[in-house]
């Protein structure tokens, strides 16, 4: 026979919810997994029950949520109200609990404001102090992970800027000219204020600290001012039966007072000016009753104008603001603010200067550091990196988890169920191809991307996108299309304004993700579509993070790769690149380094001596060949394939170093041999020991080329000395590249022309992002990856190039 329900005290009910709230953050499956955990016995008992065999939990989801997501108390079983009463309020049953605190409702029948003041304190802190986002484990408390906020007082949306401006501010030519304040200076200096923010900006969570400053200074003032925190999305539900002040009198009743005093108490305050009401997330009150909500916030700050007031919102989804009010938006979290946050969420780890190792992997990681501007983002990153001490390899991945949170997780978690402004008419993947499609449309649309829209370009492809969707009638498109504009920025805060009726995303990072989702959608598994768009932009510099986003979405990278590389070999059929990369070969081989790696430090220390390139040629990026070197270096090491340095490979740099030392004293210049002293920081003193230098070389010379050592002994004689005129130095340093040449095949030097040295810097370009792609989780074949690696850096015309990157491989599949 099934267990009767029973009815439960209001009280009760309400100090349930506080505690659920508290402890669980609301989340039905944390106190699904603590009741599960603390009553093992009873589950295991309950399991062993032939009828309820099947039973997963305790108390079952849909129990929890019926239970705790009603505005008003609900039936339930004795047994179940036991369980809820012992874990949650620390009660031996149900019973003990009810009885309790009817006594002390009785109690409170007439307390004084001193009594209750302490109580009602307590609640506040128990409602605010808690910070969750979905998938994370277990609430943290808000006053040990809370970050200072800053405030702009000028509003990006207010704002009139060209798109060139905000083109070069994100690109940061220009600082951005918006002044910013701590919250807490303009939350103490300013009484009324309108706070806007994208999604996950940290509105609310501005207000709960304040709510919890305010409360913590009330029990040292002899007339103290109090904070009443109002969710509007539940004061809402109530909209028909409550006022704000009815509101005000709900809270304080929870702080153990009865009906009348609670009504007495908020009233007295309210005409004495000293409550500071926040209205929390005007965004979520649905439309239908949203100016009746607006009216009231306007009877109530009329009727007590000497109270404080602070209103949040999101962008976009309105346009009120009460009178009086000035209006202020979140800003971005700044360097210093990120370190803090990071700082106190691992304060308790017990993993040592995890701290660092996070900002130190945030610096290796431009596309995931661009993230850290949100709060909600930067909670988000924090609680991947706590599971496993990294970031995600895949970024792709990441970002796709990103969108999922700002389009779905993020309303649904808190239980926020919004205006269906859409209609049916777009659907949420729908909407993500929407997203898709205006990334792309702005990637493809010209020779530079594009980031920045006016509202109207906006407003033509949303309507360009819609028009074809089933039920969008002729007559209401125009309608619609500013509806959906309007719900995409304040739902979702994926596209949001940077200036009065400009649109960007919210982070570059998400343009290029999305971008990626819609040409793999394109491209399809046609190899000629695939040839063409890598044709087009794999050379871009704005691309590069979309390629590798797009190269992990494939479930094989084989063909792109292929392709790719193919196209880096085309680069180099250039004017003297050919034997430039012959040569390099060559060399290599000839010191018994022949590796990939080796021909990126042989050309790094050849761009900074004179080995084979003029090092005075102009327009060769010097700093990618070296990044280039590295980034090969650390994938020989990682995986135990290191070739340490031949006497030869020493020999050939020792000498090339040396030879720019005279060289450039000769020419009254300074030496920078900076990436050569990466590979060996001993270069770094050189310049002052020439003379031990290359009596080392000689030695070396003695063990490989006699017949080079003895004609080097001779040059021993007459090493310049500080003192020497610029002719003895270049004398010198002529004779010593003459033996260079002779013993050594190096030291031919050729000047690239300007084609051939941007050509150059498109190769290095080109291999970089190959193994940035090969770096990045992917999926291709291991024999590939290893001739990939294996060819970089030869000559197009190398047979050591494996055959099948000379021609096309097998076909290219993705996924859309």
């Amino acid at each position: 026979m099934p267990t009767p329900a029973i009815e439960i005290d209001t009280a009760l009910y309400k100090r349930l919810q506080t505690a659920y709230t508290s402890e669980c953050g609301r989340s039905p499956s944390m106190l699904i997994n603590r009741l599960n955990q603390t009553f093992a016995d009873d589950l295991d008992a309950l399991r062993k029950n032939p009828k309820k065999s099947t039973a997963r939990d305790l108390i079952s989801d849909k129990t929890i949520r019926n239970f705790f997501n009603a505005d008003e108390p609900q039936k339930l079983s004795e047994k179940n109200l036991n369980y809820l009463c012992k874990l949650l309020l620390n009660y031996t049953s149900f019973r003990d609990a009810q009885t309790s605190i009817k006594q002390t409702a009785a109690s409170a029948v007439s307390r004084t404001f001193e009594d209750w003041l302490h109580d009602y304190i307590d609640y506040v802190r128990h409602k605010c102090n808690v910070v969750r986002i979905p998938n994370m484990t277990k609430p943290l408390s808000l006053d040990a992970l809370y970050t200072e906020p800053r405030l702009a007082e000028e509003l990006k949306i207010r704002k009139r800027k060209s798109i060139t401006e905000l083109q070069a501010e994100m690109e940061g030519y220009i600082a951005s000219d918006a002044p910013r304040v701590e919250a807490k200076k303009l939350f103490k200096t300013d009484s009324k204020l309108v706070v806007w923010g994208a999604a996950g900006s940290g509105k609310s969570t501005s207000l709960r600290f304040l709510a919890l400053r305010l409360s913590a200074r009330a029990t040292e003032e002899p007339e103290p001012t109090l904070p009443v925190f109002i969710t509007l999305n539940e004061f809402s539900r109530n909209h028909t039966s409550l006022s704000f002040v009815d509101a005000i009198i709900k809270e304080f009743s929870r702080g153990n007072l009865n009906e009348e005093q609670a009504s007495s108490f908020a009233r007295t305050l309210l005409t004495r000016g000293k409550l500071v009401i926040l209205l929390d997330s005007l965004d979520e009150i649905p439309l239908s009753i949203l100016s009746d909500v607006q009216q009231e916030i306007d009877q109530i700050v009329k009727q007590y104008p000497d109270n404080g007031f602070v209103l949040t919102c999101r962008y976009g989804a309105s346009d009120y603001i009460p009178a009086s009010f000035k209006e202020v938006e979140m800003a971005d979290f700044e360097r210093d603010q990120v370190k803090t946050f990071v700082t106190n969420w691992f304060n308790h780890s017990d993993e040592d200067d995890i701290t660092e190792q996070f900002l130190e992997n945030l610096n290796e990681n431009p596309q995931i550091r661009e993230l850290t501007k949100n709060p909600l983002m930067l909670t988000m990153l924090c609680s991947i990196y706590s599971d496993g001490y990294e970031f995600p390899k895949d970024k792709s991945s990441l970002f796709e988890d990103a969108t999922d949170l700002y389009l779905r997780k993020w309303d649904s978690f808190r239980r926020i169920k919004r205006d269906d402004v859409y209609q049916g008419k777009l659907s949420r993947p729908r909407r993500r191809d929407l997203f898709y499609l205006i990334a792309f449309k702005g990637m493809t649309g010209a020779e530079d991307s594009k980031f920045f829209w006016k509202r109207s370009q906006i407003e033509r492809i949303i309507k360009d996108f819609i028009q074809h969707l089933p039920d969008v009638e002729e007559d209401t498109l125009d309608a619609d299309t500013q509806a959906i504009l309007n719900a995409l920025e304040s739902q979702h805060s994926l596209l949001t304004r940077s200036a009065h009726n400009t649109y960007t995303f919210s982070y570059r990072s998400f343009q290029e993700y999305f971008t990626a989702m819609k040409a793999i959608d394109v491209i399809g598994p046609d190899e000629h579509k695939l040839k063409e768009f890598l044709s087009q932009y794999a050379q871009r510099r704005d691309w590069r993070q979309t390629l590798l986003f797009e190269v992990e979405r494939l479930p094989e990278a084989d063909q792109f790769l292929t392709i790719l590389f193919q196209q880096s070999l085309n680069i180099l059929q250039m004017g003297q690149l050919p034997e430039v990369f012959t040569w390099l070969e060559q060399t290599t081989q000839t010191a018994q380094v022949e590796s990939s790696s080796w021909r990126a430090c042989y050309l790094s220390t050849d761009l900074e001596t004179d080995l084979h390139i003029d090092r005075k040629t102009e327009g060769v990026d010097h700093i990618l060949a070296q990044q280039v070197a590295t980034k090969l270096r650390k994938i020989n090491r990682k995986s135990n394939k290191i070739i340490h340095r031949s006497p030869r490979a020493k020999l050939d740099v020792d000498l090339a170093v040396i030879h720019t030392l005279v060289k450039d004293r000769a020419e009254g210049r300074e030496t920078d041999i900076t990436a050569v002293s990466h590979y060996d920081p001993t270069y770094q003193t050189a310049q002052n020991n020439i003379v031990e230098k290359f009596n080392e070389a000689v030695a070396l010379a003695h063990q490989i080329q006699p017949q080079l050592a003895q004609e080097l002994s001779q040059l021993q004689h007459t090493l310049p000395s500080p003192g020497d005129s610029k002719a003895v130095c270049a004398q010198w340093a002529d004779n010593l590249q003459l033996l260079i040449q002779q013993h050594l095949n190096e030291g031919f030097v050729i000047t690239l022309a300007p084609d051939e040295a941007a050509a150059l810097n498109q190769y290095l370009y080109l291999v970089e992002l190959i193994i940035d792609c090969l770096e990045s989780d992917i999926y291709c074949a291991k024999s590939l990856r290893s001739q990939l690696l294996d060819s970089l850096l030869l000559s197009p015309n190398s047979q050591s190039i494996a055959p099948r990157l000379r021609s096309n491989a097998a076909s290219l599949s993705v996924v859309a």
